[in-house]
């Protein structure tokens, strides 16, 4: 579970932010693919793992050669080797509805792989689990979580960057979980000027259309929900990026900044520094 925070107390990156995609790369750990497309893959490792971490990317585009997971599946490696990751894309469709069935067996795939490493552990060392995960990826990350808390195996944190998750189900899934001592703790990431979760959050239509996505990453956690499950309120977290748009936290100049500054101290890795997420409403700064 992650370091309980004080104030809310966000530090913009900027162009400060550390390394380019570049400075990882041809690294060891950069995961062994599933498939032809990448889609879907795993990293290997020569360490026993004691945590597991799903990493879902969102619509991924043809101009995109080194993803935010690969990334990710690089910086876990060289900082933590006991940490081993399993990575996939969300599958881009015309229609929302067959990219929903779809990415199940994706989400079946990712979970099964996470199950497997967990029962292959001693049961005097266990292994724990996390997921991350972006945009359209939220799903993805949704389903997997699910299907871990289902199977039996605890995640210690789940991180929602700028989601494209229904926001009254999500809340609601998510709070019972943590209610319940399936999940630790949840960390909604915000970006400020995020126009493409914008767009469905428009009117109740465009969220009618645009099932099974949603706009929790611009409505923030329900408000509604969260008095029903108050047990659950003092462990889902908020952290509110102004002046970033929904794909700039995970882009290449970002991605050193992401690991180090939210994605790590929201797993208990490292200490919270530059953000500070806070469990009450944020708004801009």
């Amino acid at each position: 579970m992650p370091n309980k925070p004080p104030v809310f107390s966000p530090a913009f990156p900027g162009t400060t932010a550390g390394g380019s995609h570049a400075s990882l790369a041809g690294v060891g750990g950069a995961g062994v693919a599933a498939g032809p497309d990448r889609t879907i893959s795993g990293s290997a490792g020569h360490h026993p793992p004691t945590h597991l971490v799903g990493q879902f990317h969102g619509i991924r585009t043809p101009e995109e050669v080194y993803s935010w997971p690969e990334f990710g599946t690089d910086w876990w490696a060289m900082s933590y080797p006991h940490v081993r990751t399993y990575n996939s894309d969300y599958y881009e469709s015309f229609l929302p509805r067959l990219a929903a069935l779809r990415n199940l067996r994706r989400s079946a795939v990712l979970s099964s792989l996470m199950l497997a490493a967990v029962q292959a552990q001693h049961p005097a060392r266990p292994a724990e689990a996390s997921v991350i995960c972006h945009s359209n990826g939220g799903v993805l990350g949704l389903q997997t979580t699910r299907r871990l808390i289902e199977a039996g195996v605890p995640v210690r944190t789940l991180v929602l960057i700028a989601p494209a998750l229904r926001t009254k189900a999500a809340t609601r899934e998510i709070a019972t979980w943590i209610e319940r001592g399936m999940l630790g703790s949840a960390v909604l990431v915000q970006p400020e000027e995020d126009g493409v979760i914008g767009l469905i959050s428009l009117s109740w239509k465009t969220k009618l259309l645009a099932w099974p996505w949603g706009a929790l990453g611009v409505d923030g956690w329900s408000e509604a929900v969260l008095d029903e499950h108050h047990l659950a309120r003092e462990s889902m977290f908020t952290i509110f990026l102004p002046k970033m748009g929904h794909s700039e936290p995970v882009e290449a100049g970002n991605r050193l900044w992401l690991y180090e500054e939210l994605i790590a101290p929201a797993l208990g890795f490292l200490p919270w520094s530059s953000l500070v997420p806070s469990t009450s409403e944020v708004t801009a700064a």
